[in-house]
């Protein structure tokens, strides 16, 4: 993974974190319901992680296109394990 590629990938979490914070607090204002908007979203998100966990779900297109269905693989290589610790920080 080059430099460019490393520094994108570290710009676009807190890039979204803003934008995503200014669309749902756009969505609390004309709802007026911070509780409702809160849970809907917990739930979404919880139903999208056990939603992975699903066979039909593992073995679609979209999941090999977002690079899921390579997690059980275990020709990772210590290099690309480095490389993606570092991209959690």
């Amino acid at each position: 993974m080059s430099r460019k590629l490393m520094g994108i990938l570290l710009v676009l979490m807190p890039m979204m974190s803003f934008i995503g914070g200014l669309f749902w607090s756009m969505i609390v204002d004309r709802t007026g319901s911070y509780r409702g908007v809160l849970t809907s979203t917990s739930l979404l998100g919880v139903a999208a992680v056990f939603g992975y966990l699903l066979p039909q779900v593992a073995t679609s297109s979209l999941a090999k296109n977002l690079g899921l269905d390579d997690l059980d693989d275990n020709s990772v290589s210590e290099g690309d394990v480095r490389s993606c610790n570092i991209l959690h920080y």
